[in-house]
């Protein structure tokens, strides 16, 4: 992988993974952890979540030109808790529509994110679940940066800001 010029100890990426097809994101990638590995301080501007989430230490989350979160990713997903169920499966998904036990989900057609409703909890949704699908997977885990990132900017437009 090819060294950046002048071993510089602020980097600043503005989407550098826009438009590149997966070996040349990868290298980005590769070059940036290097340059981290170096000591380099990396300022990295993004739109894709899930890239900030793997790659980031510190998070700051601008909504509207407006910063509605910041600090270490790891605070961050502990405030939020383990309280989503992903899912993977195969069959038609009717129980998703119960909000008895599912406040809202995020939908891929063969994998699921899941929000259990107030007074729900994880073992309510696989037992209705396992009415109706094949379960191929099934876990409680934090939510990702990218459902973080979208609860805080609806809980943002809710209150007004």
């Amino acid at each position: 992988m090819p060294p950046l010029l002048h071993s510089p100890k602020l980097i600043i990426l503005d989407e550098p993974f826009t438009g590149l097809d997966p070996v040349n994101t990868n290298l980005v990638k590769e070059v940036m952890l290097e340059e981290k590995r170096k000591g380099a301080s990396i300022i990295l501007s993004t739109h894709l979540m899930e890239q900030a989430e793997k790659l980031c230490d510190q998070i700051c989350l601008i909504n509207e030109g407006e910063k509605v979160l910041d600090g270490s990713l790891k605070e961050i997903k502990a405030n939020y808790g383990k309280n989503t169920v992903v899912m993977e499966y195969e069959g038609k998904t009717n129980f998703l529509d119960d909000k008895k036990i599912v406040e809202n989900y995020d939908d891929y057609g063969r994998y699921v994110e899941i929000h259990p409703s107030t007074g729900a909890n994880p073992q309510m949704i696989l037992k209705r679940a396992a009415q109706e699908v094949t379960i191929l997977k099934f876990e409680l885990v934090e939510p990702s940066l990218n459902e973080i990132f979208i609860q805080t900017v609806k809980k943002e437009k809710k209150w007004g800001r």
